[in-house]
């Protein structure tokens, strides 16, 4: 009887002081690369809770051209974030990593970098159809921080 109670307690005590953080269901979801002043990412949250952003980052296929994500993002939203001038119009890659440990969440290569998607042109975006799927398409019409299920 004693032992199970020392079992039960050690339990709990790793469940409250060291919790399994599961980590939400975020996706690079849109992003605007055709012009060299309206570069843009777009971030979906398809998880039923809402996240702390500022435990991300987004970068290119550098290791200096990153931004630092923050605000809260709602279960079931979408946030933008302005990245001007930092994404090849030709083509490049983007990931979606976790800050603690740089661990890729989510990527994207488009145009002469990746086969996920091409390059967007002119005001053309380039963005998962439905929201957070696998599919990528070139949308014609932007839905910046918006659902692209539409589109």
């Amino acid at each position: 009887m004693f032992k199970k109670r020392i079992i039960f307690l050690l339990f709990l005590f790793c469940f409250l002081f060291f919790p399994n953080k599961a980590h939400a269901t975020l996706f690079i979801n849109e992003f605007s690369s055709g012009t060299s002043d309206s570069d843009w990412i777009e971030i979906y949250n398809s998880g039923p809770n809402a996240v702390n952003l500022s435990e991300y980052i987004v970068r290119d296929n550098t290791a200096t051209n990153k931004i630092e994500l923050s605000e809260t993002l709602e279960a079931g939203g979408f946030k933008s974030f302005d990245w001007s001038n930092k994404l090849n119009n030709s083509g490049d890659i983007i990931k979606l990593l976790l800050k603690l440990d740089e661990s890729i969440l989510d990527t994207v290569g488009y145009g002469d970098q990746g086969n996920s998607v091409g390059a967007p042109q002119g005001i053309e975006t380039a963005g998962r159809n439905p929201d957070g799927s696998s599919t990528w398409a070139v949308l014609s019409l932007s839905t910046k921080a918006a659902s692209n299920n539409t589109a």
